[in-house]
């Protein structure tokens, strides 16, 4: 939803209240929350791509066309400034391509440009000790081609460009504190829990939350992007734990994040009633029921004032633990209140999930006519 305040650096998809399976565990998306990296499709790009395989062909071609520039990335740092030149500016030409392929909605032919590229730069993507130091503008154009990767879902090698970002970006002397950086490690973060690579996962979102919770602590003035940044984050470690099967760390860390929210930003933030929802999903999947109603309880009460165009998928969450927890008649009461709310905002997606769950609220409202002595009746 657009209430999670996405920035132009961040990658990130829409929550849908559906499930997903990681190591053979399936684990259900919070309704209103937001998942930032959420499992990819089990197709590869090589498979939707019908002109992949011409991609060998452009890379031939390529080395034939820049010559000993494929020496790679490497060779060219540290040499002359005409040297370096030449390999900075066929090295963007790539990259220009294949952003104007992209542009156009044409993959198949970004990638060959693609794979040019990353193998101009592939030889340096590792720096060891004694290496010389690579100018900005080449670090710059790593990130420019870790963005290309990560459209062409080329995940692992967006993860290496990135962090060859990072690291180009500090031994130029920028501080770990700053924002690009900080954006970069965010990406990271959601990438490496894409790949399953829970520790640079964890690692990346924790810094992104103690630099920006860091910088919004002693602002005066809250900016809005760090918000963002913060919330992200935030949410991404929440649902890592979760994917890892660490639902008391990820109540810990959700705990935390909402006290930080309302201490420092506000309850007015639209981070809050997201915190709260995501938490709520959290102890439903755990069975703490009650610990549960109570959470969606506060995020639909927020949500009120701080989300209005988005309240009836709280107030959905809130019916569904209700039904939950036997309460057939309030949950059928919000649930008459959402269906309408979601049929004047065409919001067809919040619409289906509710009738899915009036059909089993009537089921188990027939059933409790037909054993009146059972009145406690609860979805399973």
């Amino acid at each position: 939803p657009a209430h999670s305040l996405q920035t132009k650096a961040v990658v990130s998809t829409q929550s849908t209240g559906s499930t997903y399976t990681t190591n053979g565990k399936r684990f259900t998306q919070a309704r209103c929350g937001f998942c930032p990296y959420r499992s990819s499709s089990s197709e590869t790009v090589k498979e939707k791509l019908p002109f992949y395989k011409s991609s060998k062909f452009a890379l031939s071609t390529s080395v034939a066309i820049f010559g000993s520039i494929f020496l790679g990335y490497k060779y060219y740092i540290g040499k002359d400034d005409r040297e370096l030149d030449l390999f900075f500016n066929a090295l963007k030409k790539e990259i220009g391509t294949a952003t104007m392929y992209l542009h156009q909605a044409e993959p198949q032919f970004a990638k060959p440009r693609f794979d040019a590229a990353f193998k101009m730069v592939e030889s340096g993507l590792e720096r060891k000790p004694g290496d010389p130091i690579p100018p900005l503008k080449i670090a710059y154009l790593m990130d420019q081609l870790g963005n290309i990767a990560l459209q062409l879902e080329c995940y692992k090698e967006a993860v290496q460009l990135y962090l060859a970002t990072i690291n180009g970006m500090a031994l130029n002397g920028i501080e770990r504190n700053n924002r690009a950086i900080t954006e970069l490690w965010l990406k990271v973060g959601q990438l490496s829990a894409i790949l399953e690579d829970y520790r640079v996962a964890e690692l990346s979102f924790m810094h992104c939350i103690e630099v920006t919770t860091a910088e919004l602590e002693q602002a005066e003035n809250k900016n809005p992007d760090v918000i963002a940044l913060a919330g992200l984050s935030y949410e991404g470690l929440g649902k890592l734990y979760v994917t890892m099967n660490h639902p008391d760390n990820a109540i810990h860390m959700y705990q935390h994040a909402i006290k930080f929210v309302e201490s420092v930003l506000g309850d007015n933030d639209t981070h809050l009633p997201v915190l709260l929802s995501d938490v709520a999903t959290v102890y439903e999947s755990t069975g703490r029921i009650e610990d549960a109603f109570v959470s969606a309880e506060k995020a639909e009460i927020y949500a009120r004032n701080s989300m209005p165009m988005y309240y009836q998928t709280f107030t959905a969450q809130k019916a569904r633990i209700l039904l939950k927890l036997g309460k057939l008649e309030e949950a059928r009461q919000l649930y008459e209140e959402v269906s309408k709310l979601c049929q004047a905002r065409k919001d067809y997606e919040t619409l289906n999930e509710v009738r899915v769950n009036m059909k089993i609220l009537s089921d188990l409202e027939s059933k409790r006519t037909e054993n009146p002595e059972n009145p406690e009746v609860v979805v399973k």
